[in-house]
């Protein structure tokens, strides 16, 4: 049987935040409040309604604050549990209590989420955002300063966010949609797709595909294995190499650059219909593809 308690707590608002859960999802909300408002709904499993008013009990959720930094968690947990929802947990996958945060604070705190087991989504904060997820997916959007996403196993959202982006995810997809400064993303293993970047773009991905649309700044790719997809007015440079994929580029007609491409074990071939693209003069940014395993292909939008 499952049984539920709703912890509801609140604190002066800080410069910044630094919030852990490891048994359950964790939000952060920025919202036109001068306070910090908690809710955190705890789930437990037990045999009868006396057990389980126990385990409710059990769990503790620790703040800490000062007018410099608001630390709320990790919560304590029942020490009751099997071993294997222990070692389960250990492992960043999530068994047994769950415990659901929700944190609304006022848009200009500064946020550091840490998540053992579970989602967590920041959205409206327009300060520096760093979160790191052991096992589970992280999202921010609305964001108005820089943000730092960690992930070890999860998939990893970013959207409308105005400063720049850094991404390290070891196994997991990436997406990153309107970020107005510059990208920088790591990944081991997992398809990488970047969409409307206003600066520049940085992408190591050792294992998974790669998907560029619209990006304005200079751009650098390194693929160990797997294709790259370009897709977009070419404005700034762009330098692209991949060891075992297909390189891709599909220009608009505005485009105007010099062209340096060479495949070692594939063929490179333009599909560009003639006249198709502006001629390019002194000035025009160097398109450098290079293909190891693979073919090169230039074709229109």
């Amino acid at each position: 049987m499952q049984f539920q308690r709703t912890i509801e707590e609140r604190a002066a608002a800080p410069r910044r935040l630094i919030a852990e859960n490891r048994a359950g999802d964790l939000e952060v909300v920025g919202e036109d409040r001068e306070d910090v408002l908690v809710t955190a709904l705890v789930t437990v499993e037990a045999e009868n309604a006396r057990a389980g008013q126990q385990r409710l009990e059990a769990v503790r959720f620790p703040i800490a604050g000062s007018k410099d930094a608001l630390v709320l968690g990790p919560p304590e947990l029942p020490r009751d549990e099997p071993p294997l929802v222990q070692v389960l947990r250990h492992l960043g996958i999530a068994r047994g209590t769950r415990i659901a945060i929700r944190i609304a604070v006022p848009p200009d705190v500064a946020v550091r989420a840490v998540q053992r087991a579970g989602s967590v989504r920041v959205t409206g904060i327009q300060a520096p955002v760093d979160i790191e997820v052991y096992a589970g997916s992280a999202q921010v959007s609305a964001a108005g300063d820089a943000v730092r996403v960690t992930t070890r196993l999860g998939s990893a959202s970013l959207a409308d966010v105005q400063g720049d982006a850094f991404v390290d995810s070891r196994a997991g997809r990436v997406l990153a949609e309107h970020v107005g400064g510059a990208l920088k993303v790591e990944a081991r293993r997992g398809t990488v797709i970047a969409r409307d970047i206003g600066g520049a773009v940085d992408v190591d991905a050792r294992g998974g595909k790669v998907v560029l649309e619209d990006v304005r700044g200079p751009a650098r790719v390194r693929t160990r294995a797997g294709s790259v997809d370009w897709r977009g007015r070419v404005g700034a440079p762009v330098d692209i190499e991949s060891r075992a994929g297909g390189l891709r580029l599909a220009v608009t007609p505005d485009s105007a650059f010099w062209i340096d491409a060479e495949a070692r074990a594939g063929s490179v071939r333009s599909e560009l219909p003639v006249d198709y693209l502006k001629k390019p003069d002194a000035k025009a940014p160097t398109v450098k593809l290079r293909a190891h395993a693979g073919a090169i292909r230039i074709v229109a939008i």
